[in-house]
């Protein structure tokens, strides 16, 4: 029986540890015994289960410095419209954004002419992406979650 609780408290200690440090999974470990007539233990079975804390992340601005502008890229995750701003904006920026799968295929370039794109990534399956920025002589990498 005490060994039952050091692995339930354990893995309790494994759940709260995963949940504050953003690991977005928890393991949760549970053991349990068999005896015989005799009180003799048989059998010792051991479950490991995997449970997401968070099913989904949440949606967010995650804005980056690139050389002296300001990009932005959101929703992400995203059912499937991204907006790219680019601030600030000058008329002689010239750029693209580009979007990987997760092999490395290019799947979509767009060129960024003016302060905020739109993408429409609604056509790709769920899953993560990369997404390539280049503005000028500069560049930036994303990961982008497609719920």
């Amino acid at each position: 029986m005490k060994l039952y609780c050091k692995f339930s408290i354990i893995a309790a200690i494994l759940s709260v540890l995963a949940f504050f440090c953003n690991i977005g999974t928890a393991f949760a470990q549970q053991t349990g015994y068999a005896y015989d007539a005799a009180g003799n233990r048989i059998k010792r079975e051991t479950v490991i289960s995997n449970n997401n804390i968070r099913k989904t992340p949440p949606k967010t601005v995650v804005s980056e410095m690139l050389s002296d502008r300001t990009i932005k890229i959101y929703p992400n995750p995203t059912k499937g419209m991204l907006k790219i701003e680019v601030s600030p904006w000058l008329e002689t920026d010239m750029g693209t954004a580009t979007l990987y799968n997760s092999n490395g295929a290019g799947l979509m370039s767009v060129p960024l002419t003016e302060t905020s794109t739109i993408l429409d990534i609604t056509g790709y399956t769920t899953g993560m992406y990369l997404m390539h920025i280049k503005l000028g002589d500069n560049e930036t990498t994303w990961k982008i979650i497609k719920e």
